[in-house]
């Protein structure tokens, strides 16, 4: 903190999708928990129209 102020710091970098799923080490296990919750999203928001007719 500054002068009371939270202050942040990021650096932006060029990446590939491989370099994206090398940091994921578990694999995609751990996301099956939010597959529920996403589908639930898609289909109150319109998404899916064959589910909400």
């Amino acid at each position: 903190m500054v002068d009371g102020e939270v202050r942040y710091s990021v650096a932006l970098a060029e990446r590939e999708i491989e370099d994206i799923l090398k940091l994921d080490s578990d694999g995609r296990d751990d996301e099956r928990a939010f597959e529920v919750a996403a589908r639930m999203s898609e289909v109150l928001s319109g998404g899916d129209r064959s589910e909400a007719a």
